[in-house]
Parts: C-alpha cells; structure tokens; sequence
C-alpha cells in the first residue's frame, strides 16, 4: 500500500509481485517433518522431530509439503541424523506430500543405500499411485523392495498401519 502512494503504479505492482514471490519461496523451502509416535493401543500423534528421544528401533516420520530442491539439504542432514542413530527401521509418510523432485529423490536413494549399509530398512506409506508411479520410475521401488511400500487406502492411517506391523 505505501509504495502504491510513493511509486508510480506499475511499479508498485511490480513491488507487490516480488515481495509475494519471495514470501512463498521463504515459506516453501522450510522442510515440515515431524515424528510421530503410535502409542501402544493409543491413536498417532505428532511431535517435533528434535523432541525425539531414547533409542527407538522404530522411527516413522511425517514429511509434508513440497519436496524440492529448496528443501534438499535440509532433508538430507535431518536423514543423516537418523543414520547416526540408532533406528532400525525408518518409515517415511508421504500422505501430505504435494510434489517431489529428482533432487529429493536422490536424497532419498542414498538414504535408502546408506540404511542398507548397516543392515537398516526404510518403509514409504501413504503414497498416492502417482507418486509411486514416480518412485518406480526413479527406481526407489525396486531398491527399497515392493513390499515395503504401503500407497494410501482407505481409512485414517491405514497405510500407516500397515508400514508399522512391517516394521
């Protein structure tokens, strides 16, 4: 509104174009990943990623928003975290993820390999078929093994589930 006042108007819009430009990309390169824990018998709940604790074996993470390559560094040293830790199985939740790219599917297929150098599993759940189409053509379906990726369903959680008694 005040450069509407100060500048001439195309210039102004101009401004105004930018700033909501660079606004959406400040906002779209922070990386949303929580962890979340299934109490036993008890519903899932969601809680930061540092706030983990103890030495679980089984660690499932909820990744949300869009996957590029604004985020890739960021998901990377998170996963390489885990790797210094000591999960054996890390499930991975993309139910909420919007759009990957081949950035973040590379992070993803050395996490996958590094997991397989120490004898570690990595499960996808919530995968819509046009994702999992995606990872198949990428070949993380084959390198993390069918049976290790649960595509959404029908049900709350239900892909989750299904990852967990995988696990």
């Amino acid at each position: 509104f005040g450069s509407a006042l100060v500048l001439p108007l195309a210039y102004a819009i101009y401004l105004g174009i930018f700033l909501n430009i660079a606004l959406y990309m400040r906002r779209a390169s922070r990386l949303h990943m929580a962890e979340v824990v299934h109490p036993t018998g008890g519903p899932f709940i969601e809680r930061p990623l540092k706030d983990r604790h103890g030495d679980q074996p089984v660690v499932f993470l909820q990744l949300e928003g869009d996957l590029f390559f604004g985020v890739a560094d960021e998901l990377q040293d998170k996963l390489t975290m885990l790797l210094n830790d000591t999960p054996r199985v890390v499930i991975l939740r993309l139910k909420r993820t919007h759009y990957i790219d081949t950035t973040v599917l590379g992070v993803f297929d050395q996490f996958v390999r590094n997991m397989a150098d120490r004898d570690r599993y990595v499960i996808l759940c919530g995968l819509r078929p046009d994702l999992t189409q995606k990872l198949k053509s990428f070949g993380l379906v084959e390198l993390i093994g069918p049976h290790n990726i649960f595509e959404t369903g029908f049900g709350v959680f239900g892909s989750a589930k299904q990852a967990f008694g995988r696990a």
